[in-house]
């Protein structure tokens, strides 16, 4: 990506991140949690999931991830999302610079609501609910590897929820010390400490993985439920949170 880009990705970040502190709180999402490691990827938010299926490129693909059917409903998200990124594509890749056209992109993908897309590190990201359902589905229908990539490219723009659930998965597919490396030691309270704990069984250094669970049992929230679970299937127990 040229300076130039790299520009024009910084300054739609800095007015995405106001737009997005004037949203009201997302309510707490309603699905039920998926099995084993899958049940780490976040929820979509209930209220965007809902907005998502009304119309738009995403919302067959929202609409079928609520009904259950996750194949098909990874299979449309990917697509949709294929179909928003070759839209930013040409303005982007382009080695002269019309702010019209760029705008125009900007208000129809970016600062609309919901967006289609929003601004990554050097890189443009599905928004976080189509993501948690794109992920959901691509893990619950045995696409680990595909799930864990996607968080990943998030994981390297600053969402610690997605580096927990996307190292929690490259451990599960065999590569722990991928794991350990994405979720390095930090606060010992902290949902990143749990999903390092689980890193640590997955690279059989249990003895270690409890020290480090029964340090981290006050992390709270959805994600750290899941990695409890994950803990206590693999006999690392952690008490849980009152």
């Amino acid at each position: 990506m040229s300076r130039r880009s790299l520009l024009v990705v910084g300054v739609a970040l800095v007015a995405w991140t106001s737009w997005a502190a004037a949203r009201p709180a997302d309510p707490p999402a309603s699905d039920p949690d998926p099995p084993g490691e899958c049940s780490v990827i976040p929820a979509p938010a209930a209220e965007f999931l809902l907005r998502y299926a009304k119309a738009g490129p995403y919302a067959n693909g929202m609409r079928l991830f609520g009904r259950g059917r996750y194949r098909e409903a990874a299979r449309d998200l990917a697509r949709a999302w294929g179909r928003v990124r070759a839209d930013l594509a040409p303005v982007f890749s382009t080695a002269t610079c019309e702010p019209r056209r760029i705008g125009a992109v900007l208000s129809r993908i970016l600062f609309r609501s919901p967006p289609l897309a929003v601004p990554g590190d050097d890189r443009f990201l599905p928004p976080p609910e189509v993501r948690h359902a794109l992920a959901r589905s691509l893990c619950l229908t045995g696409r680990g590897r595909e799930a864990a990539d996607l968080l990943f490219e998030a994981a390297m723009a600053g969402d610690d929820s997605a580096r927990v659930a996307a190292g929690v998965l490259f451990a599960s597919l065999g590569s722990p010390d991928l794991c350990l490396a994405l979720l390095p030691e930090t606060s010992p309270a902290s949902t990143a400490a749990l999903g390092r704990a689980y890193c640590l069984v997955r690279a059989s250094r249990v003895c270690e993985a409890r020290s480090l669970s029964s340090r981290a049992c006050a992390a709270q929230g959805p994600q750290a439920d899941a990695l409890r679970g994950l803990l206590g299937a693999a006999g690392v127990s952690c008490l849980e949170v009152p």
